[in-house]
């Protein structure tokens, strides 16, 4: 049995480009119909890539967050990463 850990979020949601660094190439109305898109965390590469290497290794990845709406999107992102 492995056990790791995870720092907060890995993934964030995002307007994908242009529209990410300039909201302002488009009226706000407009922005409710852009594509998003799940983007990974500054600085969080080796938490996904130590993720990815025991995942690797298991049969099974058991998710152990905090019982909550945040909890549940970060099991979210392990789980669409690993």
């Amino acid at each position: 049995m492995i056990f790791t850990a995870v720092d907060g979020h890995i993934m964030n949601l995002d307007f994908k480009m242009p529209f990410r660094d300039d909201w302002s190439r488009c009226k706000p109305i407009e922005l409710f119909e852009k594509d998003i898109e799940k983007i990974e965390v500054k600085g969080k590469r080796n938490i996904i890539n130590n993720l990815k290497q025991e995942a690797e290794q298991c049969q099974c990845l058991i998710r152990w967050l905090d019982c909550d709406r945040e909890g549940e999107s970060i099991a979210g992102d392990v789980m669409l990463d690993s």
